[in-house]
């Protein structure tokens, strides 16, 4: 489950975080469109795992698509 303090937040908020998360499969980057870090760590590793321009291009920091703002880390 995400952070207990990330779903105090939301739950002030009227929204409720049931997902889980798992760790991260190498068939991954086979069978999704989009990866998206979390982090530059994250990022990374992804990118370390790479083995074409065509999952590179499938790999992104998940706050590179927020223009408002130039941190793209997602802060803990």
């Amino acid at each position: 489950l995400a952070d207990p303090r990330t779903r105090l937040a939301a739950k002030k908020r009227n929204m409720e975080i049931t997902h889980r998360s798992r760790k991260f499969l190498q068939r991954d980057l086979e069978i999704f469109d989009y990866i998206l870090a979390m982090d530059k760590s994250n990022y990374a590793y992804l990118l370390k795992s790479v083995s074409s321009d065509t999952i590179l291009n499938k790999i992104f920091l998940f706050r590179s698509f927020d223009k408002s703002d130039e941190y793209q880390e997602v802060p803990d």
